[in-house]
């Protein structure tokens, strides 16, 4: 609608463009074009188009919910729910067989639409959190489990429940208490705020409304250190009357209930970021480069997955790898170094590219290199960008590359090196930014993915390795990001820790976990460093049941799905990220409690994978040692959303250290996950005939997007 066109620059004071302004203004405000063009010929988002991208990125990302399952259901057999949308029906109190699993499952909760119909996923939110705050401190402990009472009466003494039911006890000592008992025992006709009744329905007040201890009795003949004790089947001890006859308050909200708030605030704190001075993902190539050790290169990870390019995306040459693993210089796979698009091969370790029949003979352990991280990290962030925007955007792509080398240290892969393999990093940057000049593009490098440390165990202290990760990102920082890319605002660095069966405890009790250790502190102390999380949970292909190697082919991409959804929240949408980690361990007697940052609560105990395998631990990857040695576990549990008790069997001696995952009795494994219900953009395959492990048909798995819980890090902490 330009009238006039003037052509003048941005800040005239013409009344000519003062006119055009007004006229495209009220075109791109008021007129039903989802676009204008403004005075300089640039093309604008209109008032009707930012709408019609509203309401269509809800109609792609939103939870539809529902008010009962058979409403639902309708819903998709009128064909009204996509693929892949997800779903909550919150108040429905019956059960229906999932099409999915074939089990059981409440009509209430959170759904994601598959070709089969509503697969469950978890529970809704409201059923998730009910009574946490309701609760009374004693029905808190007494949780309708068998606990036993320690006291010495010489009568018979029973339990009463909230519906004024008694069950009858033992006489003269230990009591089973089926049912709970009211804080408030009005209802069986006592004035007692907690009350024991016998079989003649004699009452004895244990404490009165005032809070006044009215039964003292000594409790040390069952090894308790109290007055009057309550003790479960865990060994768990409630203490009601301290020694000197004073109420204790040892209920979980007196003794947890701040810690968790403040748990949950800091989470919410770190989430609520933004994200200022890293690259955003705004070139027409955006590199991701791939970096360290045999993880990283896709070693035994074939057959491979990736074996399509919906996004646009591009590699180097005939492979995200180089032509030569281990030389000091990049040549691309197949001669040719222009963009092609992005796909996962699978290449012998003489780096010859192998027919799908060649791939399915290969023998268990076979070293081919196949699927890596890089590709599945970028076709999954390409998929989340779009799903933003609301459209598939072509105008940009992304760049992935694997430049890594097996069995090396970060002194090895570090610039300086001999060989100097730090070259092949920085070549293939450097044919990546002349393909996109050669097109008049735009180039920049959005994160270095970093995946290296089991060559640095157990020789590497905490210390060293926290310097050399300094020394190498600081040179690509220059090398890579400012030397050819020469972008404005610097990459993000994205890493793993390393774990499971590379994973070494070391010589003492302050060195355990050292790589793992650096590589978590590392990225807490770099405003551009992200810990993704650890790779212990998911399926590899080592062939002991427990121990952990290399992943197979859905491990590298599940854990690529990790970290696209990392880069996600930092790149795109500028949010902090921290991974599933501990922010403090306390000590009080036997009890050890440690308060974890959960990026999206509640805790949970889950299985890892060793091999193919989901493996539970009783101690759930926990570890105590002190000046003696190992200090056992006897129960572990979960209070409220962010917190973690460990009962100890002992007394700590000296000093005291806690790991989580460690070595010698984990293999470098846990239990601890997080809640999160992201849904993942890939899917777990599975394909008879093609070379995967016949192991790898996990039915929990196969056609169902990963699951991206966010598990704990190792750590290895002083008990303080």
């Amino acid at each position: 609608m330009t009238k006039y066109n003037t052509g003048n620059p941005v800040g005239s004071s013409s009344p000519l463009d003062l006119y055009d302004n007004a006229e495209n203004l009220d075109a791109g405000i008021n007129g039903p074009s989802v676009t204008w063009r403004d005075r300089r010929g640039q093309t604008r988002k209109s008032w009707a188009g930012v709408e019609t991208d509203f309401q269509q990125f809800l109609a792609d990302g939103s939870t539809i919910e529902f008010p009962t399952w058979a409403a639902a259901q309708a819903a998709v057999g009128a064909g009204q729910i996509p693929l892949n949308r997800q779903v909550a029906v919150i108040g429905d109190p019956g059960t229906h067989v999932d099409p999915v699993s074939g089990s059981s499952v409440p009509n209430s909760g959170r759904y994601v639409r598959v070709s089969a119909g509503l697969e469950w996923r978890s529970a809704d939110v409201l059923t998730q959190k009910a009574d946490k705050t309701e609760v009374s401190t004693l029905e808190t402990k007494l949780d309708n489990t068998v606990r036993t009472v320690a006291l010495d009466i010489p009568y018979e003494v029973n339990f009463a429940d909230e519906d004024g039911y008694t069950d009858k006890g033992l006489s003269e000592g230990i009591i089973d208490l089926k049912t709970v008992m009211l804080a408030n025992s009005n209802l069986i006709g006592t004035t007692g705020a907690f009350s024991l009744v016998d079989a003649d329905g004699y009452v004895v007040d244990v404490v009165d409304h005032n809070g006044v201890a009215g039964l003292v009795r000594d409790a040390s003949a069952v090894g308790l250190n109290t007055s009057l004790s309550i003790q479960d089947d865990d060994g768990y001890v409630v203490e009601l009357v301290t020694p000197e006859g004073v109420v204790s308050a040892t209920d979980d909200a007196s003794l947890y209930g701040a810690r968790n708030a403040s748990n949950l605030d800091a989470a919410r704190g770190i989430a609520s970021q933004i994200n200022s001075v890293s690259t955003p993902v705004g070139y027409d190539y955006t590199h991701f480069a791939v970096y360290g050790q045999s993880l990283s290169n896709g070693t035994e990870g074939w057959p491979a997955l990736s074996r399509t390019q919906p996004y646009n995306n591009v590699m180097v040459g005939g492979s995200v790898r180089q032509a030569s693993i281990g030389s000091a210089s990049f040549a691309p796979v197949g001669g040719n170094s222009a963009f092609q698009p992005l796909v996962a091969n699978v290449m012998s370790t003489s780096m010859a590219v192998l027919t799908d029949a060649e791939v399915a003979a290969l023998s268990p352990g076979n070293g081919a290199f196949g699927e890596t991280v890089a590709e599945g990290l970028v076709n999954s962030l390409k998929k989340l960008h779009n799903l933003r925007k609301g459209v598939m955007d072509d105008s940009i792509s992304f760049v992935a590359s694997s430049s890594g080398v097996g069995g090396r240290t970060i002194a090895q892969l570090t610039k300086g090196a001999s060989p100097n393999i730090w070259n092949v990093l920085v070549g293939h940057s450097q044919a990546a930014k002349a393909n996109a000049s050669s097109e008049g593009k735009t180039y920049g490098v959005g994160a270095l993915v970093w995946l290296q440390g089991e060559n640095d165990y157990p020789s590497s202290t905490r210390q060293a390795h926290k310097a050399a990760l300094a020394q190498l990102w600081s040179d690509f920082k220059v090398d890579v990001a400012a030397g050819v890319a020469a972008q404005p605002l610097p990459p993000v660095m994205l890493m793993y820790q390393t774990g499971a069966s590379f994973t070494s405890d070391g010589n003492g009790m302050d060195t355990a976990l050292a790589v793992g250790q650096a590589q978590l502190e590392f990225s807490e102390e770099n405003s551009d460093v992200y810990l993704v999380g650890p790779v212990y949970p998911y399926t590899d292909k080592h062939t002991s049941p427990t121990a952990n190697g290399h992943l197979d082919s859905n491990g590298y991409r599940w854990w690529a799905n990790m970290a696209a959804k990392v880069a996600y929240k930092v790149l795109e949408l500028r949010q902090g990220w921290k991974p599933l980690s501990p922010r403090n361990v306390a000590v009080a007697g036997r009890k050890l409690s440690i308060d974890f940052h959960v990026p999206e609560p509640p805790l949970a105990f889950d299985t890892p994978y060793l091999s193919y395998t989901p493996t539970d631990f009783a101690d759930k990857g926990f570890t105590v040692r002190d000046s003696i040695g190992v200090v056992p576990v006897s129960s572990v549990r979960i209070v409220f959303d962010t917190i973690v008790e460990l009962t100890l069997s002992r007394d700590l001696v000296g000093a005291a250290y806690l790991r989580y995952a460690d070595k010698t009795y984990h293999d470098g494994n846990g239990c601890l996950r997080d809640s999160d219900s992201f849904v993942a953009p890939d899917r777990y395959v599975y394909q008879a005939g093609s070379g995967q492990y016949p192991e790898a048909n996990i039915a929990a798995l196969v056609d169902k997007p990963y699951p991206m819980h966010n598990w704990c890090v190792a750590f290895n902490l002083k008990i303080q």
